[in-house]
């Protein structure tokens, strides 16, 4: 296992938990997501995380998911993150009034 990859896609996910509010119910995943990723098992985190983002109705920014994507590319599994929401970068939101 190639443990910069593990550790990349660990600290993703751990960027993104840490963003949500203390009482976001993907949280608790979040960090299980992590545990998966540090521990040997990055394949599943990617798959875990996807679904808890899903699940959770949870989007991420573009960054988080060009780190999770090019993880997903290493383990041809790209696929899996099919229906990831992403924020759109605060340029491109229309102006509050």
């Amino acid at each position: 296992m190639d443990t910069d990859l593990a550790d990349l896609i660990a600290r993703t996910i751990a960027v993104i938990r840490d963003r949500l509010p203390a009482s976001h119910p993907a949280r608790s995943a979040l960090s299980s997501n992590v545990e998966t990723a540090r521990h040997g098992d990055p394949e599943i985190a990617i798959d875990d995380v996807s679904q808890a983002l899903q699940y959770f109705d949870t989007p991420i920014r573009a960054e988080e998911f060009q780190a999770l994507y090019a993880a997903a590319a290493h383990f041809s599994m790209v696929d899996s993150l099919e229906g990831i929401v992403i924020i759109p970068p605060d340029d491109a939101l229309p102006p509050r009034f």
